[in-house]
């Protein structure tokens, strides 16, 4: 017959067993965690890469045949669209302005020296267009 003592030996000695377990476990988490974390960030790195490469041929096509609009009353700038994006090419100067008033949207801006690109969904905009 087992003593008190030699139960509360035998139910420690499982319990160790457990939390060793339980630690190890933990560990592999831990490692899965992370390499789910690289690939997380290796794909949002390749997303921004094609957004931006679509960005560029908007910026090629605005350069070549974008049309004068009247950019919400703050002034005028170049127009193109594609495949349900659009591009602003905008004059530096008006680039803060132009960053308050697609604040609230999803858009991607491209600072160059003297203009601002902005692209943005056709679904987000209401452009009044202005031939010139």
């Amino acid at each position: 017959m087992e003593t008190k003592y030699e139960a509360t030996l035998r139910e420690l000695s499982a319990a160790q067993k457990e939390i060793s377990s339980l630690k190890q476990e933990v560990k592999r988490l831990k490692t899965e965690l992370a390499t789910t974390e690289k690939t997380i960030d290796e794909y949002r790195r390749r997303l921004a890469t094609m957004e931006q490469v679509a960005d560029f041929r908007l910026m090629s096509l605005v350069e070549m045949k974008g049309e004068e609009v009247l950019f919400n009353g703050l002034g005028t700038a170049l127009m193109a669209e594609n495949d349900g994006r659009v591009i602003f090419k905008v004059p530096a100067e008006l680039a803060d302005k132009a960053r308050r008033l697609f604040s609230k949207v999803n858009r991607n801006f491209l600072d160059g020296a003297q203009v601002v690109y902005i692209t943005i969904d056709r679904s987000q905009l209401s452009l009044e267009t202005r031939k010139g």
